[in-house]
């Protein structure tokens, strides 16, 4: 898997997709402890889950006020 900060993904950009569709996957870190914010995976790569959806009851609700 590669690593590459922000400014590398920018400049390198067309390089990075086609090393991510022969299926090697990319990581891109941010900030000074170069943390790892998100990974770019081959559209094949991807697992195909299909998502489990919840029936939410009238009287609850997602925001509070």
């Amino acid at each position: 898997m590669k690593a590459l900060t922000i400014s590398d993904l920018k400049a390198n950009f067309s390089a990075v997709i086609q090393v991510v569709r022969s299926g090697e996957k990319a990581a891109v870190a941010f900030g000074k402890k170069k943390e790892i914010v998100a990974y770019a995976i081959s559209k094949e790569a991807r697992k195909a889950t299909k998502r489990q959806l919840s029936i939410i009851d009238s009287e609850q609700s997602a925001f509070t006020n």
